[in-house]
This record gives C-alpha cells, sequence and structure tokens, in this order.
C-alpha cells in the first residue's frame, strides 16, 4: 500500500466504530479526515487488513461485505428488518470442531456462525 497516512485513517476508522460497517460507511467516515480517500482504496486496505488477521469480513444476507474489527472467533445475529448485525454468545465446543473436522476430513481454521431473526427494537415496532 502506498499511502500510510490514508491507511492509518482507515484503522483508525474501522476501530473507533462499535459496529459492523460496509466499506463504504468507513469511506464516508474517513472523508471527514481526508476527502481524497477513494472507495476503492478503501476496499483494498480493509481486504490487507483482513488478509493479515486484523479484520474479519462478514458475507451477510444483506449481500454486503461488512467488517469486524474483532478478530477472534465469535458469533453474529443479523436482524432481517433493520438489517443491523450484533455480536452474541454462542457456546462452541471444541469437541464439537474436531468432530466436524474428522467426519468431512478437513482442518478448520475459522467457525463464522450467524444467526437471522428480529432484533428487539425492531419487534417492538
Amino acid at each position: 500500500m502506498r499511502n500510510s497516512r490514508q491507511r492509518q485513517i482507515i484503522e483508525t476508522v474501522i476501530r473507533q466504530r462499535m459496529d459492523h460497517p460496509t466499506a463504504a460507511e468507513v469511506c464516508a467516515d474517513a472523508h471527514q479526515f481526508d476527502e481524497t480517500i477513494s472507495l476503492a482504496t478503501v476496499y483494498r486496505n480493509l481486504n490487507l487488513m483482513v488478509e493479515q488477521g486484523k479484520l474479519n469480513k462478514l458475507h451477510m444476507l444483506d449481500g454486503v461485505d461488512h467488517f469486524d474489527p474483532i478478530p477472534d472467533n465469535h458469533s453474529h445475529f443479523y436482524c432481517k428488518k433493520c438489517k443491523k448485525i450484533s455480536n452474541i454468545k454462542l457456546r462452541k465446543s471444541k469437541l464439537n470442531r474436531l468432530r466436524l473436522e474428522a467426519s468431512n476430513n478437513i482442518k478448520i481454521d475459522n467457525i463464522q456462525t450467524v444467526v437471522t431473526g428480529t432484533c428487539q427494537n425492531c419487534s417492538k415496532e
């Protein structure tokens, strides 16, 4: 990546957000610091951060990639009504992962679980 200042801005923006933003949302926030940052630059840097293990990329039901600043394995809830993504705690058993690997002759690096439904706020409406 050529422009480390732009990369630093993108990293700052993603770390300050408490949600799972899209690249377009990160780009809009980055424009507060530097209006010349393009969406292509944001995508390139976010994908680099994913490759480096700094972020997770979430492929959600809305068809848009979202970026998660928490790289550790955890699960998500996706509200089909408001389209918001939130972190949830699901008990994941190492024994279940080992069984899945053994029964399918595979090696699992990461398991991303997405639970869908309606969030509490949307349920009230």
